[in-house]
């Protein structure tokens, strides 16, 4: 049975347990410095509870990093004396690149950077996989993909892509829940209470985003041109909105993300 440690138990650590704690081909350990997160999470998911990096770095064979950026290479350091070829590092730390986590481990053990995103705390996460480490094999590459597969979808990309994931995937859901914001408060406007309009707003964007799969062979022009109707409401709406330019606006959005995560 393949043994995975998670050090770091946070919300994405915390909600990446919860996901693959029903697998019954792995078998879960974590430490965290607050033990109280690790307790709360063994009440509901199976866990082996470790008392510290190293035990937790010398009882598995895939080791994830899910701690803040600035933590990664001081609990490398911690870890080291324990990596061995066979073991497998995976970092979630944004920010922080494959080539630092190789040296970090002196190239000990592969070394894997993943980007996820917050929909994975309900299972519907969207994950980079960067497996550029040459010492990687391919078993473990089957077996990661297919392990953050059950968290969601998952993208093998080259790190080179990581920065341009990170502003449209991994910050896409800030965008995301603005644009919900600024429907809600429309509704607001127009005399729905806040509670009436964020509940008609959640149902209408599940619907459109279910009615996009579905009629997936569709260019989303065409449907948008199935609720337009020549001088009606909708072009009306439209034309605004491409006149205070919010297409533009978020596109923008987007690159400036990018850009900050490149400076970073």
């Amino acid at each position: 049975m393949t043994k995975i440690g998670f050090i770091g138990t946070g919300n994405m650590g915390g909600a990446m347990l919860k996901g693959l704690s029903p697998l019954n081909k792995i078998e879960l350990y974590a430490y965290d410095i607050d033990i109280k997160k690790i307790k709360n999470l063994s009440c509901s998911s199976k866990i082996n509870i470790c008392t510290n990096t190293l035990e937790l770095a010398e009882k598995t064979d895939y080791i994830i990093l899910a701690v803040k950026p600035y933590l990664v290479s001081s609990i490398i350091q911690e870890i080291k004396p324990k990596l061995r070829a066979q073991k497998c590092i995976i970092s979630i730390a944004a920010g922080v690149n494959l080539n630092t986590l190789i040296q970090s481990c002196e190239k000990k053990c592969a070394c894997i950077r993943v980007m996820p995103n917050t929909p994975a705390l309900v299972g519907k996460g969207v994950f980079a996989l960067c497996f550029d480490d040459p010492n990687l094999n391919k078993t473990q590459k089957n077996f990661i993909f297919d392990l953050f597969s059950h968290l969601g979808t998952s993208y093998i990309l080259s790190e080179n892509y990581f920065d341009a994931f990170t502003a449209l995937i991994g910050s896409g859901p800030a965008f995301v829940f603005l644009i919900l914001e600024s429907f809600i408060q429309a509704g607001v406007t127009l005399g729905f209470t806040a509670e009436q309009s964020k509940e008609m707003i959640i149902k209408l964007f599940e619907g459109s985003l279910e009615l996009t799969s579905y009629l997936s062979n569709k260019h989303l022009s065409e449907l948008k041109d199935m609720v337009t109707s020549p001088g009606g409401t909708t072009v009306y709406g439209l034309n605004s909105m491409e006149f205070n330019g919010l297409k533009k606006a978020i596109i923008e959005g987007i690159i400036a993300s990018y850009k900050r995560s490149k400076e970073l």
